[in-house]
């Protein structure tokens, strides 16, 4: 008896692992590997979406047809944009089609760019090797945001603790040389009495906590302020027909104290067949 050849090849991520990060999107992607139908990337952490080094903050902002680039080989940018996303395709295994291929960068969820690099890649985007040229523009119409939410103040102080474990020297010149910062108490302190003078309409001005989010000064915070982010992402894919609908919500507390539950969660709304259950898990 022969076996049905199955038809695989290299996809690009249809379930997304957006953040939040120090929320246990780690752990979550560490589950969900387990899974016979789910296919994560080569790398735990892509940072194809999020990188500045990829797409300059004005990529989008001009012509792509015939438009030079410095970035590499002064290539136009549509041919830049075929250049990394046949690269970014690269870091995926090859999958069937009724298999899921994963990515996950906590990053994405609080990055100002990330989803407007998402959105304008797949419009342009064509593979090069391609003799039909696969049409991207409705991909994330069918893409699937996992998103980690955990407290806030834990959130916070467990970034703050990573990045004087790191000593990422962006955030400390600027907490400790500039602001005289030296305790985490002092910085949330700081953070919430600027934000409270600066921004009066707290989290309706949109605009501002987006710009906070980048400012090494309060960005531990901002990226706290989750319906922001998720309403941002909804208004900048809302033309590609992306909905709340897309996005799959996993409790942070609850992927630590009951994670059986979490991934039977996450395979129902994927629509997988149960493999991971609580037997899998020793506590």
């Amino acid at each position: 008896m022969f076996k049905q050849k199955i038809d695989k090849k290299r996809r690009f991520p249809n379930v997304v692992g957006l953040g939040a990060k120090k929320c246990g999107t780690g752990a979550l992607q560490y589950f969900l590997s387990y899974h016979s139908k789910i296919k994560k990337a080569h790398e735990d952490e892509i940072h194809f979406f999020d990188e500045v080094s990829k797409f300059p903050l004005d990529f989008w902002t001009n012509e792509l047809d015939g438009t030079e680039l410095d970035i590499e080989h002064n290539s136009t940018k549509m041919e830049y944009i075929q250049k990394i996303g046949d690269r970014y395709l690269n870091k995926f295994p090859a999958t069937a089609a009724d298999e899921i291929t994963f990515e996950k960068t906590p990053r994405y969820l609080a990055n100002k760019y990330s989803p407007l690099n998402f959105k304008n890649f797949y419009k342009y985007y064509k593979p090069s090797n391609s003799k039909n040229h696969e049409n991207y523009k409705n991909h994330l119409a069918d893409t699937k945001f996992l998103v980690v939410l955990c407290d806030p103040a834990d959130r916070s102080w467990s970034d703050y603790q990573h990045v004087y474990k790191t000593n990422y020297s962006r955030y400390i010149n600027v907490w400790e040389n500039k602001y005289n910062l030296t305790s985490f108490e002092e910085y949330v302190d700081d953070v919430v009495e600027k934000y409270s003078r600066w921004n009066p309409d707290g989290p309706k001005n949109l605009d501002y906590i987006l710009e906070q989010m980048e400012n090494p000064f309060s960005t531990i915070i901002m990226k706290g302020i989750y319906l922001a982010q998720i309403k941002y992402w909804l208004k900048v894919l809302e033309t590609e027909n992306v909905t709340l609908d897309n996005f799959i919500f996993v409790n942070g507390e609850l992927l630590i104290s009951n994670p059986s539950l979490v991934m039977l969660q996450i395979q129902y709304e994927l629509d997988l067949p149960v493999e991971i259950t609580n037997e899998n898990f020793v506590y």
